[in-house]
């Protein structure tokens, strides 16, 4: 089973050292017993020390050989493991803020090569040669100038097994186990085994959907049983959709939720601008400059040509008849959206929902201290971009040329440029204007125990950049909340 490190996702391929040149030896032939065994001792002999030379390079002469531009600090451990076996240990922090490196190691030992590979990155290693471990940390900030004496003081680490059960004893797999404070880690196989290397001192975390979470310290133990217990409260939790609730295991649908503190900001005068862009599949537009304009909404493409394909719009619960109402509440009286975009829409809202529900909540007010909130913009609009057109002059020399062109004569093409007049008018600039806007919401909310009550005062003055469109809007929202007979009734 593949084990893992306690950074990022560096897997740990062990690899056997490569075979020592065999060595040569000769001696000269002799008739003699005596000669005979002294020449085989010698061979012993040679032999030994040869075994001994072998296992002790084993572990220090394993070279690393490197040549990229701009390659990560975890890439670049991830190829010395290839190369050497050694296990490596680093905080996560270390991986993420380590700047991409330009490398040239060529068949260099481990500690040259991550001399090398640390160096000017304020970053220390420390070689366990016995379990072939680097464990990689800051520096001090006392020994910022001296690399070669600043490996971190780590503890020893342990090799650890362990068999993780349900309550009923059977093994599960994809239980996932990993030092608490990293992100590396392990996960169990078919027979619920996991074998993992983390200081014998470190607290392990131990997790799986459906099943309650445990925190074991090792202590220095390296035989592990582990029993889950089923989570009720997982399996229990709900989803609102529509006019009631589903459990969150049963739902299947494709739901989308935005709260406010992912709206879009700035000048939004319609409350759809707040979730534009932000939910895949929804597309909303603005047809044209006119305020009064009604956005065209979109969450499931083109899927009629003659009849309608807005999405229902349902607001605190109330389906609106006319999708157009929306923008006749304030942007700032606006909780959440929840959109739902496949047939689980239909199967709560009828042939309503075809074209998908886009569910709006309203800010509602809490128990407790009164809170008065006060929103406002002003905006300046204008045309981007005119188009180049041709003037009175331009226009008359260009038909002329083309009525010549057909065949009519000089005096025939001027009485017919003549019947337009001396009119020289740019209408593009003539019909548009640079529009001023305001916006000003003010609410008001509080309430005790059983009692809450929210308020707001909107006014919207908006002008378009065409002449003769505006829009202009005083506005009035209401809610009001009474729990009654112990908390039982809502009214």
């Amino acid at each position: 089973m593949e084990q893992s490190v306690l950074c990022k996702a560096i897997p740990i391929n062990g690899l056997s050292p490569a075979n020592p040149s065999p060595v040569r030896l000769s001696a000269a032939r002799s008739a003699g017993a005596l000669v005979k065994t002294l020449f085989i001792m010698r061979i012993t002999l040679v032999l030994l020390l040869a075994t001994a030379l072998h296992v002790s390079a084993s572990t220090s002469a394993q070279n690393v050989t490197i040549s990229a531009r701009h390659i990560s600090l975890e890439r670049s451990l991830l190829l010395i493991q290839k190369q050497t076996g050694y296990s490596f240990f680093c905080d996560d922090e270390v991986l993420e803020k380590a700047k991409s490196l330009n490398l040239s190691i060529k068949d260099a030992p481990l500690t040259s090569a991550l001399k090398q590979l640390l160096s000017g990155l304020s970053l220390a290693y420390n070689v366990n040669e016995a379990d072939k471990v680097v464990f990689i940390s800051y520096l001090p900030a006392t020994k910022l100038n001296s690399f070669a004496a600043s490996a971190a003081q780590v503890p020893p680490v342990v090799h650890v097994h362990g068999h993780v059960t349900d309550k009923d004893g059977q093994p599960l797999q994809g239980v996932s186990i990993h030092a608490k404070g990293t992100t590396g880690g392990t996960v169990t196989d078919n027979n619920g085994d996991f074998t993992l290397t983390a200081p014998q001192e470190a607290i392990l975390e131990i997790s799986i959907v459906g099943y309650e979470s445990q925190e074991i310290a090792l202590k220095g133990r390296t035989e592990l049983t582990v029993q889950l217990n089923t989570s009720n409260k997982e399996q229990d939790q709900v989803v609102v959709v529509g006019y009631g609730t589903a459990r969150k295991r049963d739902l299947t649908g494709a739901v989308s939720s935005i709260t406010s503190k992912d709206f879009n900001t700035g000048a939004i005068t319609d409350p759809m601008q707040q979730i534009e862009g932000k939910v895949p599949g929804l597309s909303i537009t603005q047809p044209s400059g006119d305020p009064n304009q009604t956005l065209i909404i979109r969450l499931r493409g083109q899927a009629s040509l003659t009849g309608s394909q807005t999405p229902l719009i349902v607001l605190d619960g109330v389906p609106l008849s006319d999708p157009s109402q929306i923008s006749n509440i304030q942007p700032a009286d606006i909780a959440s959206y929840d959109v739902l975009k496949d047939a689980s829409a239909a199967a709560i809202y009828g042939s309503r929902g075809a074209n998908g529900v886009i569910i709006i909540n309203t800010k509602k007010a809490q128990s407790g201290q009164l809170r008065v909130e006060y929103n406002t913009f002003v905006t300046i609009d204008k045309v981007a971009k005119y188009y180049p057109v041709l003037n009175l002059n331009e226009w008359r020399t260009g038909s002329l040329n083309y009525l010549q062109s057909t065949g009519a004569s000089l005096d025939s093409a001027e009485n017919t440029i003549g019947e337009y007049g001396n009119g020289n008018t740019d209408w593009q600039r003539a019909i548009t204007r640079t529009a001023f806007s305001q916006n000003h919401n003010l609410s008001v909310s509080g309430g005790t125990g059983h009692l809450t009550l929210r308020g707001s005062l909107s006014y919207i003055d908006q002008q378009g950049v065409v002449l003769n469109s505006a829009k202009k809007g005083l506005g009035l929202n209401l809610n009001v909340e009474e729990k009654a007979m112990n908390d039982k009734l809502d009214i």
